[in-house]
């Protein structure tokens, strides 16, 4: 159905006076692209900017919205040059002196904010003045002047000639990269002369009142640190036009219109949002200080044999009573008043909380939020926004543009600063803008990697590490890996040493003791060899019993030295054990233990007795004794 509402020709929106549409008896609609905000709307870039201001400084989540877009695409700077000495002056210079990080977030909520920054380099001077005299050159804060009233003349003392003389400033340009620094325009006060043919800006400064009224003052610290052309233009009321080159505009894209030269403020599609949003603030503050407290009202309440209550009680001083009894529970919550009527209680108001706009106005945030760009993680936190492809792609493009500007910036101050200082040329940049969260890109450049398709270095570079510094670091740890090592090898040798000694030892006593039975006339059986060379083996592991000890089974062994003795004469016998008690006391115990009988596998039990012990019987006899 159409919004137009026609009669003949007539429209109801058409720009006919009421009193026009009247006469016809048409009823003239309000404008259909009307509100109260549009009313408001600045009509100049400069208005636009005080609102914007004012925006960012009263509306939280705006202000958080910004200042997370400005600071979240800084990334570390990266410098190239094959001196590392060069690049540690650089990084010097950028980091401690320029404090270029904190100046890149300062010119981000500036370029978020006003869709405009304006950065220019402030070099180190100092300022003299020339006598008209003597014609001799002075220290700016060894003359005390004073500056001649509408007009661009100093006056002062000459401490050379000592005449009072008219004085010329010059200034004179130093090189110092310690007094270098960045200047900050505000877009308040800078002008922007834009030529539609050619697209070029001409860049105008208007000096501040507040800075206008101390310079025409004289005063001293104002004057001494500013150029010439700056006090020139305070005293005469003039703006400063820029050469070109010396300021560096950041802008945000925008649309052709009204405001071409300048760039799109971040906030300024949502403007009427933000607008909107107040109203629903401010009718939120009046409910709470309306509608929140309640307003409590007591009154005698009941029926009496006489009627109501009001008719026979002094209602004067049942108020009074009330009051003080009130006053005393305040005093003691476990007062307990006695009232001879029942009292009633009636609230009026304290459903502010019904009335509340909560949800609207936070509905209106997440709009207003969608309708600048930003996601609503920025504000409100969270990781929902994390995780996808297509999500991580669309937060880098969203500050593509922006990096592109801050790298720009970067070239361009690194360009005046090589000139001004004569330093060696040098490229910077910053560093690649990765997301934390795209796992599925650092999985294939690992891969990669894995498969020498790109190198250590770049892989690295993509983590955030310094490949230099990590290079040094894994040779370090090398060098310390291969001395523990050789420690552990040396450790490992002097064991396996000892422990040959150890197996030489036994293996000789273990040689000797089976000579000894060859040479008591009995022969070396195989079942002994076998036996031997089993002892040989467990002695090659290592396994070392306390002092030195084999840890072998020696009771096969045992048996057939038994069996063999048993066919010696006691001369053979007695030799054989006279060495073995000598070299081998424990094998020479169990021999003997053997030889006589016993098992040296079980323990040395004293037999059971055959006799039981007597027993006492009842009435005083003994059980097994004989009378």
């Amino acid at each position: 159905m159409s919004s137009l509402v026609t009669v003949g020709s007539t429209s109801r929106f058409n720009r006919r006076t009421r009193s026009d549409l009247a006469s016809r008896g048409i009823i003239r609609y309000p404008h259909p692209f009307f509100n109260v905000a549009q009313t408001y709307l600045p009509s100049s870039i400069k208005e636009l900017f005080d609102l914007l201001e004012y925006y960012f400084s009263s509306t939280g989540f705006l202000n958080a919205a910004i200042m997370n877009m400005a600071a979240y695409p800084i990334t570390d700077l990266s410098f190239e040059h094959d001196n590392e000495d060069i690049i540690s002056r650089y990084e010097l210079l950028f980091e401690e002196n320029l404090k270029i990080y904190d100046f890149q977030i300062e010119i981000g909520m500036d370029y978020f904010n006003y869709g405009n920054a304006f950065a220019s380099i402030n070099y180190p001077l100092q300022k003299r003045l020339k006598c008209r005299n003597c014609k001799k050159y002075s220290n700016i804060e060894e003359v005390n002047f004073k500056l001649v009233e509408g007009k661009f003349q100093f006056k002062g003392a000459c401490p050379n000639c000592k005449e009072i003389s008219l004085m010329d400033p010059e200034d004179v340009y130093r090189k110092s990269e310690k007094e270098l620094n960045l200047i900050r325009w505000n877009p308040h006060d800078i002008g922007i002369i834009y030529n539609p043919l050619t697209h070029k800006n001409v860049y105008t400064y208007t000096i501040p009142a507040a800075t206008r009224k101390l310079i025409k003052k004289g005063d001293r610290n104002t004057i001494k640190d500013l150029p010439n052309i700056f006090i020139e233009a305070a005293i005469k009321n003039k703006p400063i036009i820029f050469n070109p080159g010396s300021i560096y505009h950041f802008k945000r894209p925008s649309i052709s219109g009204k405001f071409n030269g300048w760039g799109t403020p971040l906030p300024m599609p949502v403007l009427q949002d933000l607008f909107y949003l107040k109203v629903l603030r401010k009718a939120n503050e009046a409910i709470a200080m309306e509608h929140i407290v309640p307003l409590r009202v007591i009154y005698p309440s009941g029926q009496t044999e006489h009627g109501t209550a009001y008719s026979s009680l002094s209602l004067s001083t049942w108020k009074t009573n009330v009051e003080t009894e009130i006053k005393r529970w305040r005093l003691d919550p476990n007062h307990i008043p006695i009232f001879p009527l029942p009292i009633g209680l009636q609230s009026f108001g304290g459903q502010g909380k019904a009335m509340m706009l909560t949800q609207e106005i936070r509905m209106r945030m997440e709009e207003t939020i969608a309708g600048m760009g930003v996601p609503r993680e920025f504000v409100f936190g969270g990781l929902t926004y994390s995780g996808s492809s297509m999500s991580i792609r669309m937060l880098e493009n969203l500050f593509i543009r922006y990096r592109t500007s801050q790298n720009g910036f970067l070239k361009w101050v690194l360009e005046r600063v090589h000139v001004y200082l004569g330093w060696p040329s040098v490229s910077t940049r910053m560093t690649d803008f990765k997301m934390a969260d795209d796992l599925q890109k650092k999985q294939i450049l690992i891969t990669l990697n894995a498969s020498q398709k790109i190198s250590d270095h770049a892989l690295l570079d993509e983590f955030g590490f310094d490949y230099d510094e990590q290079s040094a670091m894994l040779e370090d740890e090398l060098k310390k890996k291969l001395h523990f090592r050789k420690v552990e090898n040396d450790i490992n040798a002097m064991l396996q040493g000892q422990s040959m000694l150890i197996q030489q030892r036994y293996q000789q006593k273990l040689q000797e003791l089976i000579g000894s039975i060859g040479e008591a006339g009995a022969t070396v059986p195989e079942g002994v060899q076998n036996q031997a060379q089993e002892a040989q083996q467990v002695l090659d592991r290592g396994q070392e019993a306390e002092d030195g000890a084999v840890n072998i089974d020696a009771r096969n062994l045992l048996n057939y030295y038994a069996k063999e003795m048993s066919e010696m004469n006691e001369a053979q016998k007695q030799a054989v054990l006279d060495k073995m008690k000598g070299e081998m006391p424990e094998l020479h115990g169990k021999l003997i233990q053997m030889l006589t009988g016993g098992d040296p596998s079980k323990s040395e039990n004293k037999p059971l007795p055959e006799i039981k012990p007597p027993r006492r019987k009842v009435g005083g006899q003994v059980a097994g004794s004989t009378s």
